[in-house]
């Protein structure tokens, strides 16, 4: 069984090598792993923190808001009850712009206080305002929302002042008696100075968005600016959450009393900046764990392969022959223990080529005598092939001739046998010929009769045409008469009515008669022309017939000759066909002798080639077995030669050992 060849490995690596790329592997993996680990928790606690930062930074805005926003709400709660439609009257007036003046003042940062009439349309408020000309509060936003609430506050959507341009909100609420809005106008001035002081992070700050995407409290851009980034529609969407726009993230939620959004911006940057010196003291100390890990690395391997590498030059000595090599055992570990085991080898090794010495001197003699007697044996039975091979090669030649003698009267056989099967369809054949041509004979005599009767059929109905011809001349002669006896008749009653007509009176009835007859016989006239030209018609279809029928005839009297032709042809083929059947019967008569003595000698040269082809395998037995006697012969000289021929390779090898 062949073993299949050891590929070599495309990189080699000694344990040198080994050694130095695992304890690389020991230092760098848990040393990276540990500090980016570290790395990331503190990036990811920075984070946190900064997220919680801006999630209460969030919450307290929108604490404040509402702190801010429900007092507020309270008051117009309050006013809605305080004010009614007698507040209005020019006694109640005063008493109402000093409630009015009285809350304003204690709350600064309302910034117009003021109450409008359904009936009306007055409008009283502290500050007080120059109004348009036909202002009508009645119509405005607030006023129409108010009444809606069924006796809840309006918030309205934080909106820019005009005159101010400061963020403003307007809560109102309807009188309790219906009779108009009590409402206030609300600075959200007081947001910009508490979202000032708020810082997310070192670089982070909080926003505030009206519910349609208007700033209304920004850092960096002006209040009423619209955003148009794609995050804000998430925002706008969702009560609260987190969103990212590039280097932002974004956590909001929404004032439930103005649906203001409310969010703080963190910038994500700033992580990475917070967390870069921890990054530099990670990488420093797994720097320094390295350099110390790579010395101490340095002595280990070492001490593991310089004994090694002597271990390899003792071995590589011993395989080039040289077995008084001995490893210098000075330690007690596992290489230590290798060189015992690579003394005990060579010794071993070295008992082992003495003894092999030893033997392969006695098998160089005993292969030595082997061959000579190997070599005497192969003589003699060479000379025993050569006899038996020619016997063997008459005997085959022998054995072909008669082979060959046997293929060639097979073939005959088979030829004869052949010919015997065609004579015989031959004969079939003619046999089959003469029935169709006896039929054919009497089918020509069939038709010679059928014609000949055809023939005496047309001409009996040419004499009765011929005659038809002759009466139709006949009757157009009596037309003729006829015709010219119409035409007197019709002269003779034309000459009656004109003497009827010099008789007057008396000659009327004469002349009435006379006018009948006329017309009898112009009728008469009429149907002997008509009469006439029918008979033309018959005397032209007539003569056709006639010159039809000698056609006729004269083509009946050619197929008739040639009917009694083909009778005469068919009946010399018929006698032919008897002659040929005759001679095939004879020569299929003389076939069928000669394939019987053929096959005699078919069965005589048949035991011939069986008696050759049994010779010849014999001999050809005989030859082989002796050739097979040679071939071992000549093998065992081979083997004795190359047996001979190894014990001195064997004994070249061994003296190439240093013992």
């Amino acid at each position: 069984m062949k073993t299949k060849p050891k590929r070599k490995p495309i990189f080699t690596m000694t344990i040198r090598k080994k050694l130095i790329l695992s304890f690389i592997l020991i230092l760098l993996v848990p040393s990276v792993t540990i500090g980016l680990i570290s790395y990331l928790n503190a990036q990811s606690n920075i984070k946190e923190k900064i997220q919680i930062s801006s999630r209460e930074n969030v919450l307290v805005i929108d604490k404040f808001i509402t702190s801010f926003i429900e007092p507020k709400e309270n008051a117009a709660t309050y006013f809605s009850g305080l004010f009614n439609k007698a507040s209005f009257t020019e006694e109640k007036i005063p008493t109402t712009i000093a409630h009015l003046k009285e809350f304003q003042v204690l709350n600064p940062e309302t910034m117009v206080v003021y109450v409008a009439l359904e009936e009306n349309g007055d409008f009283l408020a502290y500050p007080e305002q120059d109004l348009p000309d036909g202002y009508d509060p009645r119509v405005r936003p607030w006023y129409i929302g108010a009444k809606a609430q069924s006796g809840e506050p309006l918030i309205t959507e934080p909106y820019i002042d005009a005159f101010t341009g400061g963020v403003i909100v307007t809560i109102a609420h309807a009188l309790e008696d219906g009779s108009g809005v009590f409402a206030m106008d609300l600075s959200l001035q007081a947001l910009n100075k508490l979202t000032e002081g708020i810082k997310i992070g070192k670089a982070g700050y909080p926003i505030l968005l009206s519910a349609e995407g208007n700033y209304l409290v920004h850092p960096k851009i002006e209040a009423g600016t619209k955003e148009e980034g794609s995050w804000v529609q998430s925002l706008l969407e969702k009560k609260d959450g987190q969103v990212v726009d590039n280097q932002n993230q974004i956590d909001f939620t929404t004032n439930d009393r103005t649906g203001i959004k409310i969010a703080g911006v963190m910038d994500l940057g700033e992580v990475n900046q917070d967390t870069k010196p921890i990054l530099m003291t990670t990488l420093l100390i797994v720097g320094l764990f390295i350099v110390i890990g790579a010395l101490l690395s340095y002595f280990v391997i070492r001490s593991i392969t310089r004994p090694l590498n002597g271990l390899v030059a003792a071995t590589e000595k011993v395989s080039e022959g040289d077995l008084t090599q001995a490893f210098d055992v000075k330690n007690n570990d596992e290489i230590s223990y290798l060189g015992v085991s690579f003394n005990k080898m060579v010794g071993a090794l070295r008992e082992l080529i003495q003894n092999v010495d030893a033997k392969s001197e006695m098998l160089a003699a005993s292969s030595q005598q082997l061959m000579a007697s190997a070599e005497q044996n192969n003589t003699a039975t060479e000379q025993i092939v050569d006899a038996i091979q020619e016997v063997a090669s008459g005997t085959e030649r022998q054995s072909k001739m008669v082979e060959d003698s046997h293929h060639i009267v097979m073939a005959m056989s088979a030829e004869m046998e052949g010919m015997l099967n065609h004579s015989q369809a031959v004969r079939e054949t003619s046999m089959d010929a003469v029935g169709i041509v006896n039929n054919g004979n009497q089918a020509i005599q069939l038709t010679s009769q059928q014609m000949t009767n055809i023939h005496k059929t047309i001409s009996r109905l040419s004499v009765v045409i011929e005659d038809l011809r002759k009466r139709s001349i006949d009757i157009n002669q009596i037309i003729d008469v006829i015709s010219g006896i119409a035409d007197q008749t019709n002269l003779l009653a034309l000459n009656a009515a004109i003497e009827a007509a010099r008789a007057g009176e008396n000659g009327k009835g004469f002349a009435v008669v006379a006018d009948e007859v006329r017309k009898l016989a112009e009728q008469s006239s009429r149907s002997t022309e008509t009469i006439r030209q029918l008979i033309s018609s018959i005397q032209i279809d007539t003569n056709h017939a006639v010159e039809s029928m000698e056609k006729g005839t004269t083509e009946i009297e050619k197929g008739m000759d040639l009917a009694q032709s083909a009778g005469e042809a068919f009946h010399e083929i018929k006698q032919f066909i008897d002659h040929v059947n005759n001679e095939i019967q004879t020569i299929s008569v003389s076939i069928k002798e000669t394939s019987a003595g053929t096959e005699q000698v078919v069965g005589v040269v048949h035991g011939i080639e069986e008696i050759a082809v049994k010779t010849t395998a014999d001999s050809q037995n005989v030859s082989a077995a002796t050739e097979e006697q040679l071939a071992s012969m000549q093998e065992i000289t081979a083997s004795a030669s190359s047996l001979s021929y190894m014990a001195e390779e064997l004994q070249e090898i061994i003296k190439q050992f240093k013992i």
